[in-house]
């Protein structure tokens, strides 16, 4: 018999490739073949790099309550398209639980991954699970050259974080923006029951105040950028 040991990461105890080895290892008197996987959360950039070959970079970028340290993206063997896991900047576990605090929370160091990524790579892949933040992506396209306004037509402060989503009241993008695809494997939209704010923020320390203010910051964004918020996986 020949076993295939082909587990996701265990969220915040094993990743998907020590999972596998575990796996194998257990399997004894066995053919077992390791097969780390991954949804778009933890370890997806591992798990593509097993798969596709390449490189990892390390570089310097904001942590997800804006303080500095070291994370990773990715370039694929075929050398088109990198690799960004928003986990790896902006991740959940790199708060201790009494850190969590989304209404604080940013995806400024992911946007810093990307911009690194872009420089090499004509498509960034950007993997959306794992993350400390409802930011509505705020921070990761401030840190790509998008400017948030608010209704003295002033800048937002860097960086842009859950709490500041209701201050908003004009964005501007820049002409040069990378092109980004997204992997996730939810359907949640961005509003309502099943969004963002109300699914995914008390994961990531957000009382039930906290929810309803992060609610409505991004039903405020997403007004002020034409969105009705209802579109399948908007909410990752």
């Amino acid at each position: 018999m020949r076993i295939l040991c082909a587990p996701n990461e265990y969220k915040e105890t094993l990743s998907a490739a020590n999972a596998s080895m575990a796996m194998v290892r257990g399997a004894r008197g066995h053919d077992a073949d390791p097969c780390p996987i991954a949804d778009g959360g933890d370890g997806t950039m591992a798990a593509l790099v097993d798969a596709r070959g390449g490189s990892c970079h390390e570089v310097e970028v904001a942590g997800p309550l804006g303080n500095a340290g070291l994370a990773s993206w990715a370039l694929l063997g075929d050398g088109d398209i990198a690799v960004v896991e928003l986990a790896e900047a902006s991740g959940l576990a790199h708060l201790e639980p009494a850190l969590r605090d989304p209404l604080r929370a940013t995806t400024r160091g992911t946007g810093e991954l990307i911009a690194h990524a872009a420089r090499l790579a004509g498509t960034v892949l950007v993997a959306l699970g794992g993350s400390a933040t409802v930011d509505g992506g705020t921070g990761l396209a401030q840190a790509l050259g998008v400017v948030f306004l608010d209704a003295d037509n002033e800048p937002l402060p860097i960086p842009m974080c859950g709490a500041r989503l209701a201050d908003v009241h004009r964005v501007e993008r820049p002409d040069d923006m990378p092109v980004l695809r997204a992997a996730f494997d939810v359907t949640n939209p961005l509003l309502g029951p099943e969004g963002a704010a109300r699914i995914y923020g008390p994961q990531k320390g957000a009382d039930e105040e906290a929810v309803a203010r992060l609610e409505a910051g991004l039903a405020h964004l997403a007004a002020v950028v034409g969105d009705d918020g209802t579109r399948p996986g908007a909410g990752a």
